[in-house]
Protein backbone atom coordinates (compact mmCIF):
# COMPACT_ATOMS: atom_id res chain seq x y z
CA UNK A 1 0.00 0.00 0.00
CA UNK A 2 1.40 3.39 -1.03
CA UNK A 3 1.72 5.69 1.98
CA UNK A 4 1.17 9.37 1.05
CA UNK A 5 4.28 11.56 1.09
CA UNK A 6 3.09 14.86 2.54
CA UNK A 7 4.62 18.26 3.20
CA UNK A 8 4.64 18.60 6.99
CA UNK A 9 6.53 21.13 9.15
CA UNK A 10 9.44 19.59 11.04
CA UNK A 11 8.60 19.20 14.71
CA UNK A 12 10.86 19.70 17.71
CA UNK A 13 12.12 16.51 19.29
CA UNK A 14 11.22 17.50 22.84
CA UNK A 15 8.66 15.20 24.39
CA UNK A 16 6.50 18.05 25.56
CA UNK A 17 6.28 21.57 24.04
CA UNK A 18 6.75 24.51 26.37
CA UNK A 19 4.37 25.94 27.23
CA UNK A 20 2.02 22.99 26.75
CA UNK A 21 -1.24 24.34 25.31
CA UNK A 22 -4.45 22.66 26.36
CA UNK A 23 -7.79 23.00 24.57
CA UNK A 24 -9.44 25.09 27.27
CA UNK A 25 -6.47 27.50 27.21
CA UNK A 26 -6.69 27.76 23.42
CA UNK A 27 -10.43 28.44 23.57
CA UNK A 28 -9.86 31.29 26.04
CA UNK A 29 -6.99 32.65 23.93
CA UNK A 30 -9.08 32.61 20.75
CA UNK A 31 -11.95 34.43 22.46
CA UNK A 32 -9.55 37.25 23.38
CA UNK A 33 -8.30 37.91 19.84
CA UNK A 34 -8.74 41.54 18.69
CA UNK A 35 -11.62 40.82 16.34
CA UNK A 36 -11.96 44.48 15.34
CA UNK A 37 -8.53 44.28 13.68
CA UNK A 38 -8.67 41.42 11.18
CA UNK A 39 -5.02 41.58 10.11
CA UNK A 40 -3.77 41.67 13.70
CA UNK A 41 -6.02 38.77 14.72
CA UNK A 42 -4.86 36.79 11.71
CA UNK A 43 -1.18 37.35 12.48
CA UNK A 44 -1.63 36.27 16.10
CA UNK A 45 -3.62 33.20 15.09
CA UNK A 46 -1.02 32.21 12.50
CA UNK A 47 1.79 32.50 15.04
CA UNK A 48 -0.08 30.24 17.46
CA UNK A 49 -1.02 27.75 14.75
CA UNK A 50 2.54 27.58 13.42
CA UNK A 51 3.88 26.96 16.92
CA UNK A 52 1.50 24.04 17.44
CA UNK A 53 2.24 22.56 14.00
CA UNK A 54 5.96 22.63 14.76
CA UNK A 55 5.67 21.08 18.22
CA UNK A 56 5.16 17.47 19.24
CA UNK A 57 1.68 16.76 20.54
CA UNK A 58 -0.09 13.43 21.04
CA UNK A 59 -2.29 12.81 18.03
CA UNK A 60 -5.59 13.07 19.95
CA UNK A 61 -4.48 16.37 21.50
CA UNK A 62 -3.45 17.74 18.12
CA UNK A 63 -6.84 16.88 16.63
CA UNK A 64 -8.69 18.62 19.46
CA UNK A 65 -6.52 21.72 19.09
CA UNK A 66 -7.04 21.87 15.32
CA UNK A 67 -10.79 21.37 15.65
CA UNK A 68 -10.83 24.22 18.16
CA UNK A 69 -9.20 26.50 15.59
CA UNK A 70 -11.76 25.77 12.86
CA UNK A 71 -14.63 28.18 13.79
CA UNK A 72 -12.23 31.10 14.32
CA UNK A 73 -10.28 30.46 11.12
CA UNK A 74 -13.57 30.28 9.23
CA UNK A 75 -14.62 33.71 10.54
CA UNK A 76 -11.23 35.23 9.74
CA UNK A 77 -11.27 33.80 6.24
CA UNK A 78 -14.67 35.36 5.60
CA UNK A 79 -13.43 38.75 6.83
CA UNK A 80 -10.24 38.55 4.76
CA UNK A 81 -12.17 37.57 1.62
CA UNK A 82 -14.62 40.46 1.85
CA UNK A 83 -12.39 43.17 0.27
CA UNK A 84 -11.38 40.73 -2.50
CA UNK A 85 -14.88 39.93 -3.76
CA UNK A 86 -15.30 42.93 -6.09
CA UNK A 87 -11.73 44.13 -6.12
CA UNK A 88 -10.02 45.53 -9.17
CA UNK A 89 -7.29 43.35 -10.61
CA UNK A 90 -4.35 43.42 -10.08
CA UNK A 91 -4.82 43.65 -6.32
CA UNK A 92 -3.52 46.60 -4.34
CA UNK A 93 -1.05 46.22 -1.46
CA UNK A 94 -3.67 45.67 1.25
CA UNK A 95 -5.61 43.18 -0.87
CA UNK A 96 -2.42 41.25 -1.64
CA UNK A 97 -1.76 40.98 2.09
CA UNK A 98 -5.29 39.67 2.66
CA UNK A 99 -4.81 37.08 -0.10
CA UNK A 100 -1.47 36.05 1.40
CA UNK A 101 -3.02 35.60 4.86
CA UNK A 102 -5.82 33.48 3.37
CA UNK A 103 -3.27 31.14 1.81
CA UNK A 104 -1.22 30.96 5.02
CA UNK A 105 -4.25 30.06 7.17
CA UNK A 106 -5.34 27.35 4.73
CA UNK A 107 -1.79 26.02 4.41
CA UNK A 108 -1.28 25.79 8.19
CA UNK A 109 -4.67 24.16 8.80
CA UNK A 110 -3.94 21.64 6.05
CA UNK A 111 -0.47 21.02 7.51
CA UNK A 112 -1.94 20.35 10.94
CA UNK A 113 -4.35 17.73 9.66
CA UNK A 114 -1.68 16.21 7.41
CA UNK A 115 0.46 15.75 10.54
CA UNK A 116 -2.47 13.86 12.09
CA UNK A 117 -2.73 11.70 8.96
CA UNK A 118 0.96 10.80 9.13
CA UNK A 119 0.86 10.09 12.86
CA UNK A 120 -2.17 7.79 12.53
CA UNK A 121 -0.75 5.95 9.51
CA UNK A 122 2.50 5.31 11.40
CA UNK A 123 0.56 4.10 14.43
CA UNK A 124 -1.25 1.56 12.21
CA UNK A 125 -4.00 1.16 14.80
CA UNK A 126 -6.95 -1.12 14.14
CA UNK A 127 -9.17 0.66 16.65
CA UNK A 128 -12.43 1.86 15.17
CA UNK A 129 -11.98 5.28 16.83
CA UNK A 130 -8.52 5.73 15.26
CA UNK A 131 -9.82 4.71 11.84
CA UNK A 132 -12.58 7.31 12.16
CA UNK A 133 -10.03 9.97 13.16
CA UNK A 134 -7.85 9.06 10.16
CA UNK A 135 -10.84 9.39 7.85
CA UNK A 136 -11.71 12.81 9.28
CA UNK A 137 -8.08 13.99 9.10
CA UNK A 138 -7.80 13.04 5.41
CA UNK A 139 -11.14 14.72 4.74
CA UNK A 140 -10.06 17.96 6.43
CA UNK A 141 -6.63 17.89 4.75
CA UNK A 142 -8.30 17.66 1.33
CA UNK A 143 -10.80 20.37 2.29
CA UNK A 144 -8.09 22.90 3.14
CA UNK A 145 -5.84 21.95 0.21
CA UNK A 146 -8.79 22.31 -2.18
CA UNK A 147 -9.63 25.69 -0.71
CA UNK A 148 -6.07 26.83 -1.41
CA UNK A 149 -6.71 26.11 -5.09
CA UNK A 150 -10.11 27.81 -5.02
CA UNK A 151 -8.74 30.98 -3.43
CA UNK A 152 -5.98 31.09 -6.06
CA UNK A 153 -8.52 30.76 -8.87
CA UNK A 154 -10.62 33.60 -7.42
CA UNK A 155 -7.77 36.10 -7.87
CA UNK A 156 -6.36 34.39 -11.01
CA UNK A 157 -3.14 33.46 -9.18
CA UNK A 158 -1.09 30.36 -10.12
CA UNK A 159 -2.00 27.09 -8.43
CA UNK A 160 0.09 26.59 -5.27
CA UNK A 161 3.01 24.23 -5.82
CA UNK A 162 2.52 20.55 -4.91
CA UNK A 163 -1.10 20.91 -3.81
CA UNK A 164 -2.49 18.70 -6.58
CA UNK A 165 0.08 15.99 -5.82
CA UNK A 166 -0.90 15.92 -2.15
CA UNK A 167 -4.60 15.84 -3.03
CA UNK A 168 -4.03 12.89 -5.37
CA UNK A 169 -1.93 10.99 -2.80
CA UNK A 170 -4.42 11.48 0.03
CA UNK A 171 -7.27 10.30 -2.18
CA UNK A 172 -5.26 7.35 -3.46
CA UNK A 173 -4.57 6.22 0.12
CA UNK A 174 -8.26 6.60 0.99
CA UNK A 175 -9.18 4.36 -1.98
CA UNK A 176 -6.65 1.71 -1.02
CA UNK A 177 -7.97 1.58 2.54
CA UNK A 178 -11.62 1.68 1.42
CA UNK A 179 -12.56 4.76 3.43
CA UNK A 180 -13.15 7.22 0.57
CA UNK A 181 -16.94 6.74 0.57
CA UNK A 182 -17.52 6.41 4.33
CA UNK A 183 -19.38 9.33 5.94
CA UNK A 184 -17.51 11.98 7.92
CA UNK A 185 -18.98 14.00 10.78
CA UNK A 186 -18.18 17.60 9.83
CA UNK A 187 -19.49 20.08 12.43
CA UNK A 188 -18.27 23.08 10.37
CA UNK A 189 -19.16 22.37 6.71
CA UNK A 190 -18.49 25.22 4.28
CA UNK A 191 -21.65 24.31 2.37
CA UNK A 192 -24.77 22.51 3.61
CA UNK A 193 -25.61 19.49 1.48
CA UNK A 194 -28.41 16.91 1.59
CA UNK A 195 -25.81 14.14 1.08
CA UNK A 196 -23.18 12.54 3.29
CA UNK A 197 -19.84 14.33 3.60
CA UNK A 198 -17.09 12.02 2.37
CA UNK A 199 -13.49 12.15 1.23
CA UNK A 200 -14.63 11.40 -2.30
CA UNK A 201 -17.10 14.31 -2.26
CA UNK A 202 -14.52 16.98 -1.39
CA UNK A 203 -11.97 15.47 -3.79
CA UNK A 204 -14.35 15.24 -6.74
CA UNK A 205 -15.59 18.77 -6.11
CA UNK A 206 -12.17 20.34 -6.73
CA UNK A 207 -11.65 18.02 -9.73
CA UNK A 208 -14.90 19.25 -11.29
CA UNK A 209 -14.02 22.88 -10.60
CA UNK A 210 -10.70 22.43 -12.40
CA UNK A 211 -12.63 21.18 -15.47
CA UNK A 212 -14.55 24.46 -15.52
CA UNK A 213 -11.38 26.26 -16.72
CA UNK A 214 -11.17 28.53 -13.61
CA UNK A 215 -8.93 31.13 -15.27
CA UNK A 216 -11.65 31.62 -17.92
CA UNK A 217 -14.39 32.32 -15.38
CA UNK A 218 -15.76 35.77 -14.53
CA UNK A 219 -14.73 37.26 -11.22
CA UNK A 220 -16.12 35.26 -8.22
CA UNK A 221 -17.74 32.61 -10.44
CA UNK A 222 -15.22 29.98 -9.32
CA UNK A 223 -16.62 30.02 -5.78
CA UNK A 224 -20.22 29.89 -6.99
CA UNK A 225 -19.45 26.88 -9.18
CA UNK A 226 -17.38 25.22 -6.44
CA UNK A 227 -20.43 24.91 -4.21
CA UNK A 228 -22.90 24.32 -7.03
CA UNK A 229 -20.83 21.33 -8.19
CA UNK A 230 -20.94 19.87 -4.67
CA UNK A 231 -24.43 18.52 -5.36
CA UNK A 232 -23.28 16.93 -8.63
CA UNK A 233 -20.24 15.05 -7.33
CA UNK A 234 -22.12 11.78 -7.04
CA UNK A 235 -22.88 12.01 -10.76
CA UNK A 236 -19.24 11.64 -11.81
CA UNK A 237 -17.06 8.53 -11.49
CA UNK A 238 -13.34 7.82 -11.40
CA UNK A 239 -11.92 4.79 -13.24
CA UNK A 240 -8.40 3.49 -13.93
CA UNK A 241 -7.16 4.76 -17.29
CA UNK A 242 -6.73 2.02 -19.91
CA UNK A 243 -4.48 3.45 -22.62
CA UNK A 244 -6.11 1.86 -25.64
CA UNK A 245 -9.62 2.84 -24.53
CA UNK A 246 -8.93 6.41 -23.40
CA UNK A 247 -10.00 9.06 -25.91
CA UNK A 248 -11.95 12.33 -25.72
CA UNK A 249 -12.10 12.15 -21.94
CA UNK A 250 -10.78 14.03 -18.92
CA UNK A 251 -7.79 12.26 -17.43
CA UNK A 252 -5.30 12.81 -14.60
CA UNK A 253 -2.34 11.08 -12.99
CA UNK A 254 -2.44 10.35 -9.26
CA UNK A 255 1.37 10.49 -9.26
CA UNK A 256 1.52 14.03 -10.68
CA UNK A 257 1.07 17.59 -9.46
CA UNK A 258 -1.46 18.37 -12.20
CA UNK A 259 -5.25 18.70 -12.42
CA UNK A 260 -7.35 16.73 -14.93
CA UNK A 261 -7.08 17.67 -18.61
CA UNK A 262 -9.00 16.86 -21.77
CA UNK A 263 -7.27 14.02 -23.60
CA UNK A 264 -7.40 12.65 -27.13
CA UNK A 265 -5.41 9.80 -28.62
CA UNK A 266 -3.30 12.25 -30.62
CA UNK A 267 -1.84 13.63 -27.37
CA UNK A 268 1.17 12.26 -25.55
CA UNK A 269 0.33 11.01 -22.04
CA UNK A 270 2.22 8.35 -20.11
CA UNK A 271 0.83 8.31 -16.56
CA UNK A 272 2.25 6.33 -13.66
CA UNK A 273 -1.17 5.97 -12.04
CA UNK A 274 -3.69 7.24 -14.60
CA UNK A 275 -7.36 7.87 -13.95
CA UNK A 276 -10.34 8.82 -16.12
CA UNK A 277 -12.98 11.19 -14.76
CA UNK A 278 -16.31 10.14 -16.25
CA UNK A 279 -18.60 13.20 -16.28
CA UNK A 280 -21.26 12.04 -18.75
CA UNK A 281 -23.99 12.10 -16.09
CA UNK A 282 -22.87 15.57 -14.93
CA UNK A 283 -23.07 16.90 -18.49
CA UNK A 284 -26.52 15.36 -18.95
CA UNK A 285 -27.78 16.92 -15.73
CA UNK A 286 -26.33 20.30 -16.69
CA UNK A 287 -27.83 20.05 -20.17
CA UNK A 288 -31.28 19.28 -18.76
CA UNK A 289 -31.01 22.22 -16.38
CA UNK A 290 -30.08 24.60 -19.20
CA UNK A 291 -32.78 23.26 -21.51
CA UNK A 292 -35.41 23.87 -18.84
CA UNK A 293 -34.09 27.38 -18.23
CA UNK A 294 -33.99 28.26 -21.93
CA UNK A 295 -37.48 26.79 -22.46
CA UNK A 296 -38.77 28.91 -19.61
CA UNK A 297 -37.19 31.99 -21.23
CA UNK A 298 -39.33 31.48 -24.34
CA UNK A 299 -42.53 31.81 -22.30
CA UNK A 300 -41.35 34.20 -19.60
CA UNK A 301 -38.99 37.10 -20.30
CA UNK A 302 -38.93 38.43 -16.72
CA UNK A 303 -35.71 36.75 -15.56
CA UNK A 304 -33.59 38.87 -13.25
CA UNK A 305 -30.05 39.92 -14.06
CA UNK A 306 -28.73 37.42 -11.49
CA UNK A 307 -30.63 34.58 -13.20
CA UNK A 308 -29.34 35.59 -16.63
CA UNK A 309 -25.76 35.77 -15.34
CA UNK A 310 -26.11 32.31 -13.77
CA UNK A 311 -27.45 30.96 -17.07
CA UNK A 312 -24.48 32.40 -18.96
CA UNK A 313 -22.08 30.98 -16.35
CA UNK A 314 -23.59 27.51 -16.76
CA UNK A 315 -23.40 27.78 -20.54
CA UNK A 316 -19.66 28.50 -20.21
CA UNK A 317 -19.38 25.54 -17.82
CA UNK A 318 -21.10 23.28 -20.36
CA UNK A 319 -18.65 24.39 -23.05
CA UNK A 320 -15.69 23.69 -20.76
CA UNK A 321 -16.98 20.22 -19.83
CA UNK A 322 -17.24 19.39 -23.52
CA UNK A 323 -13.55 20.19 -23.92
CA UNK A 324 -14.38 23.09 -26.27
CA UNK A 325 -12.09 25.50 -24.44
CA UNK A 326 -9.00 23.62 -25.58
CA UNK A 327 -7.13 25.44 -28.30
CA UNK A 328 -8.55 24.63 -31.74
CA UNK A 329 -6.21 26.72 -33.92
CA UNK A 330 -2.46 26.81 -34.38
CA UNK A 331 -0.66 29.76 -32.88
CA UNK A 332 2.43 31.42 -34.23
CA UNK A 333 5.12 32.97 -32.07
CA UNK A 334 5.10 36.73 -31.90
CA UNK A 335 7.22 39.35 -30.24
CA UNK A 336 5.23 42.47 -31.02
CA UNK A 337 4.28 45.30 -28.74
CA UNK A 338 0.58 46.15 -28.77
CA UNK A 339 -1.50 48.96 -27.37
CA UNK A 340 -4.65 48.04 -25.49
CA UNK A 341 -7.72 49.99 -24.41
CA UNK A 342 -9.64 48.09 -21.72
CA UNK A 343 -13.42 48.40 -21.46
CA UNK A 344 -16.20 49.31 -23.87
CA UNK A 345 -16.00 53.04 -23.12
CA UNK A 346 -12.22 53.11 -23.51
CA UNK A 347 -12.43 51.10 -26.73
CA UNK A 348 -15.05 53.49 -28.14
CA UNK A 349 -12.97 56.51 -27.15
CA UNK A 350 -9.81 55.06 -28.71
CA UNK A 351 -11.37 53.76 -31.94
CA UNK A 352 -13.09 57.11 -32.51
CA UNK A 353 -9.63 58.75 -32.35
CA UNK A 354 -10.61 60.55 -29.12
CA UNK A 355 -13.32 62.62 -30.78
CA UNK A 356 -15.57 64.16 -28.10
CA UNK A 357 -18.66 62.07 -27.34
CA UNK A 358 -21.58 64.47 -27.79
CA UNK A 359 -24.61 62.42 -28.91
CA UNK A 360 -27.26 64.85 -27.65
CA UNK A 361 -25.78 67.77 -29.59
CA UNK A 362 -25.28 65.58 -32.64
CA UNK A 363 -28.92 64.53 -32.54
CA UNK A 364 -30.06 68.12 -32.15
CA UNK A 365 -27.98 69.22 -35.15
CA UNK A 366 -29.31 66.36 -37.28
CA UNK A 367 -32.92 67.23 -36.46
CA UNK A 368 -32.22 70.82 -37.41
CA UNK A 369 -33.14 74.16 -35.94
CA UNK A 370 -35.98 74.64 -38.42
CA UNK A 371 -37.97 71.84 -36.79
CA UNK A 372 -38.18 73.68 -33.48
CA UNK A 373 -39.39 77.08 -32.33
CA UNK A 374 -36.47 79.40 -31.40
CA UNK A 375 -37.41 79.36 -27.71
CA UNK A 376 -37.72 75.56 -27.69
CA UNK A 377 -34.47 75.18 -29.59
CA UNK A 378 -32.61 77.28 -27.00
CA UNK A 379 -33.91 75.04 -24.20
CA UNK A 380 -33.09 71.87 -26.13
CA UNK A 381 -29.62 73.21 -26.90
CA UNK A 382 -28.94 73.92 -23.23
CA UNK A 383 -30.20 70.50 -22.13
CA UNK A 384 -28.14 68.70 -24.78
CA UNK A 385 -25.03 70.64 -23.82
CA UNK A 386 -25.45 69.78 -20.12
CA UNK A 387 -26.09 66.08 -20.85
CA UNK A 388 -23.02 65.82 -23.07
CA UNK A 389 -20.78 67.46 -20.48
CA UNK A 390 -21.07 64.30 -18.37
CA UNK A 391 -18.89 62.54 -20.92
CA UNK A 392 -16.34 65.31 -21.44
CA UNK A 393 -14.28 64.66 -18.29
CA UNK A 394 -13.57 61.02 -19.04
CA UNK A 395 -10.05 60.44 -20.32
CA UNK A 396 -9.20 56.86 -21.23
CA UNK A 397 -5.66 55.51 -21.39
CA UNK A 398 -4.11 52.82 -23.56
CA UNK A 399 -1.49 50.49 -22.14
CA UNK A 400 1.48 48.69 -23.65
CA UNK A 401 1.45 44.88 -23.69
CA UNK A 402 3.68 42.22 -25.21
CA UNK A 403 2.12 39.82 -27.73
CA UNK A 404 3.61 36.37 -27.04
CA UNK A 405 1.73 34.44 -29.72
CA UNK A 406 -1.24 34.89 -32.02
CA UNK A 407 -3.70 33.03 -34.23
CA UNK A 408 -6.76 33.86 -36.30
CA UNK A 409 -8.92 33.55 -33.18
CA UNK A 410 -6.89 35.41 -30.58
CA UNK A 411 -3.63 36.33 -28.90
CA UNK A 412 -1.69 35.61 -25.73
CA UNK A 413 -0.38 38.79 -24.13
CA UNK A 414 1.66 39.73 -21.10
CA UNK A 415 2.77 42.84 -19.23
CA UNK A 416 4.50 43.86 -16.02
CA UNK A 417 2.72 45.20 -12.96
CA UNK A 418 4.51 48.56 -13.10
CA UNK A 419 1.39 50.59 -13.85
CA UNK A 420 -0.87 50.34 -10.80
CA UNK A 421 -3.74 52.16 -12.55
CA UNK A 422 -4.14 49.41 -15.15
CA UNK A 423 -6.97 46.99 -14.31
CA UNK A 424 -8.25 43.98 -16.23
CA UNK A 425 -10.86 41.28 -15.71
CA UNK A 426 -12.16 38.23 -17.53
CA UNK A 427 -15.11 39.11 -19.75
CA UNK A 428 -13.97 42.69 -20.39
CA UNK A 429 -13.97 44.14 -23.91
CA UNK A 430 -10.64 45.37 -25.30
CA UNK A 431 -9.49 47.23 -28.40
CA UNK A 432 -5.91 46.55 -29.47
CA UNK A 433 -3.47 47.19 -32.30
CA UNK A 434 0.22 47.00 -33.11
CA UNK A 435 2.10 49.72 -31.24
CA UNK A 436 4.22 50.87 -34.18
CA UNK A 437 1.27 51.66 -36.48
CA UNK A 438 0.67 55.40 -36.95
CA UNK A 439 -2.85 55.00 -38.38
CA UNK A 440 -3.99 51.85 -36.62
CA UNK A 441 -6.99 49.71 -37.30
CA UNK A 442 -8.15 48.64 -33.88
CA UNK A 443 -9.22 45.04 -33.42
CA UNK A 444 -11.92 44.27 -30.88
CA UNK A 445 -11.58 41.33 -28.52
CA UNK A 446 -12.68 39.76 -25.26
CA UNK A 447 -10.42 38.95 -22.30
CA UNK A 448 -10.87 35.16 -22.23
CA UNK A 449 -8.55 34.23 -19.38
CA UNK A 450 -6.16 35.77 -16.88
CA UNK A 451 -3.30 34.60 -14.72
CA UNK A 452 -1.38 36.87 -12.36
CA UNK A 453 2.19 35.74 -11.83
CA UNK A 454 3.64 36.64 -8.44
CA UNK A 455 6.72 38.40 -9.78
CA UNK A 456 6.63 38.52 -13.57
CA UNK A 457 3.29 40.29 -14.13
CA UNK A 458 0.06 39.43 -15.93
CA UNK A 459 -0.61 36.81 -18.60
CA UNK A 460 -3.81 37.30 -20.57
CA UNK A 461 -5.64 35.60 -23.40
CA UNK A 462 -7.73 37.69 -25.81
CA UNK A 463 -10.36 36.15 -28.09
CA UNK A 464 -10.94 38.14 -31.29
CA UNK A 465 -14.45 39.46 -31.91
CA UNK A 466 -13.81 41.65 -34.94
CA UNK A 467 -11.03 43.11 -37.09
CA UNK A 468 -12.78 46.47 -37.09
CA UNK A 469 -15.60 48.33 -35.37
CA UNK A 470 -17.52 51.59 -35.76
CA UNK A 471 -18.04 53.74 -32.64
CA UNK A 472 -21.66 54.81 -32.21
CA UNK A 473 -24.00 56.25 -29.60
CA UNK A 474 -27.07 54.21 -28.70
CA UNK A 475 -30.32 54.95 -26.86
CA UNK A 476 -33.39 52.77 -26.32
CA UNK A 477 -36.74 54.16 -27.45
CA UNK A 478 -38.82 51.01 -26.97
CA UNK A 479 -38.54 47.81 -24.96
CA UNK A 480 -36.24 47.07 -22.03
CA UNK A 481 -33.96 50.06 -21.41
CA UNK A 482 -36.40 52.63 -22.73
CA UNK A 483 -35.95 56.05 -21.18
CA UNK A 484 -32.22 55.78 -20.50
CA UNK A 485 -29.67 58.24 -21.87
CA UNK A 486 -27.19 57.71 -24.67
CA UNK A 487 -24.41 55.18 -24.11
CA UNK A 488 -21.29 54.31 -26.05
CA UNK A 489 -21.52 51.27 -28.31
CA UNK A 490 -19.56 49.56 -31.06
CA UNK A 491 -21.12 48.47 -34.33
CA UNK A 492 -19.37 45.52 -35.94
CA UNK A 493 -19.96 45.56 -39.69
CA UNK A 494 -20.48 42.44 -41.77
CA UNK A 495 -17.17 40.87 -42.72
CA UNK A 496 -17.67 38.11 -45.26
CA UNK A 497 -14.04 36.98 -45.12
CA UNK A 498 -14.39 35.68 -41.58
CA UNK A 499 -18.05 34.65 -41.85
CA UNK A 500 -19.16 37.36 -39.49
CA UNK A 501 -22.58 38.99 -39.49
CA UNK A 502 -23.09 42.54 -38.32
CA UNK A 503 -23.73 43.06 -34.65
CA UNK A 504 -23.79 45.69 -31.92
CA UNK A 505 -21.78 45.71 -28.69
CA UNK A 506 -23.53 47.51 -25.82
CA UNK A 507 -23.07 47.84 -22.04
CA UNK A 508 -24.22 44.78 -20.07
CA UNK A 509 -27.69 44.52 -18.53
CA UNK A 510 -29.15 47.55 -20.30
CA UNK A 511 -31.20 46.06 -23.14
CA UNK A 512 -32.63 42.77 -24.30
CA UNK A 513 -33.87 41.07 -27.46
CA UNK A 514 -36.68 43.11 -29.14
CA UNK A 515 -35.44 46.41 -27.71
CA UNK A 516 -35.50 49.18 -30.35
CA UNK A 517 -32.54 51.54 -30.33
CA UNK A 518 -31.55 54.81 -31.92
CA UNK A 519 -28.08 54.48 -33.44
CA UNK A 520 -26.39 57.88 -33.62
CA UNK A 521 -23.35 58.08 -35.91
CA UNK A 522 -22.85 61.88 -35.58
CA UNK A 523 -23.66 62.56 -39.24
CA UNK A 524 -26.77 60.38 -39.39
CA UNK A 525 -28.96 58.23 -37.20
CA UNK A 526 -31.30 55.30 -37.71
CA UNK A 527 -33.27 52.73 -35.72
CA UNK A 528 -32.51 49.07 -35.14
CA UNK A 529 -34.17 46.16 -33.35
CA UNK A 530 -32.08 43.72 -31.33
CA UNK A 531 -32.95 40.22 -32.57
CA UNK A 532 -30.48 37.77 -31.02
CA UNK A 533 -27.92 37.71 -28.24
CA UNK A 534 -24.52 36.50 -29.44
CA UNK A 535 -22.37 36.97 -26.37
CA UNK A 536 -22.90 38.19 -22.82
CA UNK A 537 -20.47 38.97 -20.00
CA UNK A 538 -20.75 41.10 -16.89
CA UNK A 539 -19.25 44.01 -18.81
CA UNK A 540 -20.94 43.99 -22.23
CA UNK A 541 -23.44 42.20 -24.46
CA UNK A 542 -23.22 41.58 -28.20
CA UNK A 543 -26.46 41.46 -30.20
CA UNK A 544 -27.45 40.70 -33.76
CA UNK A 545 -29.82 43.37 -35.09
CA UNK A 546 -31.94 44.38 -38.02
CA UNK A 547 -32.68 47.89 -39.27
CA UNK A 548 -36.11 49.04 -38.16
CA UNK A 549 -38.25 51.41 -40.22
CA UNK A 550 -40.54 53.33 -37.88
CA UNK A 551 -43.81 54.84 -38.94
CA UNK A 552 -43.99 58.60 -38.73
Amino acid sequence: MAVPVLNIPSQELTKRPKPYLKVKHLQRWLSELPTANTFRSTQQLLNQLKTINRSRYPVHERIRLLDTFRPTTRELLLQLKQPLKNSKLPLDRKQKLAAQYIQEILEEMASGYKSVVSQLILRDSRKESDEMLLREAIYNSIQYLARRLLESYLIYAPEPYDVWRELHQLYNYAIQTGIHNLPVDDPYPDYMLPVAYTIELVYKRILLLSLAAPYHLMQNEAEELYYLLSSWCNECHIYPAIEQDTDNEFVFDLASDLPPRYFTKEMDWQPLNGRVLDIKAVCLRLDNFLQNFLHQETIDDTHSLVEVQQRDMLIRLAQALEGTLSRQTDRRSAGNNVRIAVGLNAAHYTISQKIPFSPEMDELKLKGQHNLEPSLFAGAYKTALENDRRHSHMDYTTYNWRQNNASTTGSALSCSLDNEEQTVKVGELVAYCAQEKTCPRWKVGLIRWLKFQTDSGIDMGVMNLSHTAVPVAIKAINGIGKGTDYFRGLMIPKQVSIHQTRSLVVPAALYDVNTILVVNMKNRFFHIKLTKQYLSTRSFTQYKFEVEVLEE
